[in-house]
This record gives C-alpha cells, sequence and structure tokens, in this order.
C-alpha cells in the first residue's frame, strides 16, 4: 500500500512524525495486533484488550509523545509566524489571576484624603449669626458628608473625588429647595470648589474657598463673579472653630 504523502504545511517537521508515529500506541502495527476496527465500534461497545507489548506502550510512550506533540506545535507555531503554545497559555483564567497584584481598595488615592481637614464637629460665625456644622465620611469612607445648621438654615451636601476627572464634585441640598453642583481641588493650600449658576445674563460664577486650615479652625467664603472669575465677590464669610 502506498503511504500517503505528507501535506506540505508539515514537510519541515516530517522527521519528528515520524518518529512520534512509530512509537505510539497509535500505530498500525498496534491496531493490528489488537485485531482493532474503527468500523466495529458501536454505541455500547468497549475497546478491545490491548496485548501487553501495547499497554506497556500506553503507559510509556503515549505521555510522553503527548508532550513531543506539544513541542511540534510549538515548532510549527513558529514556522507559522503563530502565537506558540505555553504553560500559562493553557492554565485557566483563575489561575492566572491568582497571580495578578489584587486591585486597590476604593477610594484609596492620596487625593481622596484632601479633604480630611474638614472631618469633625465645627462651631460656626459669621457676621450676624452661628450655626454648626458636622462632618464625617460615609459610604465605606468613600464620601464626604456634612449637615450644616444655622439661623432656620439647613443643608446638606456629599463630596466625592472622582479619579477619572482628577476632580472632586459636591452636590449640595438645602431646606429652602436649593440645589448646587460643584467641582474643583486643591489648588496650593486652598480647597476651591466652583460652578456657573444657571440661566443668569450675563453668566455669573461661583465658588466657595476653604482657606487659612490648621488642625482647629478654617475659613470659608462663599464668592460669586460676573467676569468670568478675573475678578471676584465676597457674598458671605465663615469661620469654623473646632468643636472641643
Amino acid at each position: 500500500m502506498t503511504r500517503p504523502s505528507t501535506p506540505t504545511i508539515f514537510r519541515p517537521i516530517r522527521p519528528f512524525l515520524a518518529v512520534f508515529h512509530s512509537r505510539s500506541v497509535f500505530s498500525p502495527a498496534t491496531f493490528s495486533s489488537a485485531s482493532f476496527s474503527f468500523a466495529s465500534m458501536r454505541p455500547g461497545s468497549t475497546l478491545p484488550a490491548l496485548p501487553p507489548h501495547s499497554r506497556w506502550k500506553t503507559g510509556g510512550i503515549v505521555i510522553p509523545g503527548i508532550l513531543l506533540g506539544l513541542g511540534l506545535a510549538q515548532i510549527l507555531a513558529a514556522f507559522l509566524g503563530l502565537p506558540g503554545l505555553s504553560p500559562r497559555r493553557l492554565l485557566p483564567a483563575a489561575a492566572l489571576a491568582q497571580d495578578a497584584p489584587p486591585p486597590p481598595a476604593p477610594c484609596s488615592a492620596e487625593e481622596a484624603s484632601q479633604f480630611d481637614f474638614w472631618l469633625g464637629t465645627w462651631d460656626l460665625t459669621w457676621e450676624g449669626g452661628s450655626g454648626t456644622n458636622t462632618v464625617t465620611k460615609i459610604m465605606d469612607s468613600c464620601v464626604v458628608q456634612e449637615q450644616f445648621e444655622g439661623d432656620g438654615f439647613k443643608g446638606t451636601s456629599v463630596s466625592v473625588w472622582v479619579p477619572q476627572v482628577n476632580r472632586w464634585k459636591q452636590t449640595w441640598v438645602d431646606n429652602q429647595g436649593g440645589y448646587l453642583d460643584f467641582e474643583g481641588g486643591m489648588e496650593g493650600d486652598r480647597m476651591i470648589l466652583s460652578r456657573e449658576a444657571p440661566r443668569r445674563v450675563p453668566p455669573v460664577r461661583q465658588r466657595m474657598v476653604f482657606y487659612d486650615i490648621t488642625a482647629d479652625s478654617l475659613n470659608w467664603d462663599w464668592e460669586s463673579s460676573a467676569d468670568g472669575g478675573k475678578t471676584w465677590d465676597l457674598q458671605w464669610r465663615i469661620h469654623y472653630q473646632r468643636r472641643k
């Protein structure tokens, strides 16, 4: 019987294939000695017992043959310019994930602690009035929340560091139906959050500025600008004193 020709793509590694073929349990000699025929297989049938020399080949040749096959795959991949096999390619993703460093904890960036100076319970004073402000961290320390009260005026805000835009964002609501949204961050030794007031002609910028910050006190200014931020007019100044 004429041996079928080796496909062109395998000709560079034909010597290796010949070795693997001659030593494999799946060689023609093995099937002949076992009186095996694929045509004889039917649903529910079992493989015939292999003779002793074939069983020896099963244990001693097939496993090395598999390893040799993996090596041939590497050679073939290199010949064709394809990505080769490697143990890491054969491992499941879950096993590879164990080698990866753990992701950083949420809100663990250094900038996420820039508002920590504001945390605590504060006594507030301003011209003609006084109040209190309690500032805490909530939501697993990711959100800074304030609770303001003074002269019948009540309000609350939530502030969060948003790493995607490298900015702080704050939302304020109060018992007079007010809603304000700000963004900003530290500028030198001052924390500045600003916004553009809607439906104002000409446009008006508004901002809050935290400054003169110490462990037990700070000042807060509410300012507005009608010239795009070139100049600012003071609207409200509050002095914070940490409650003992």
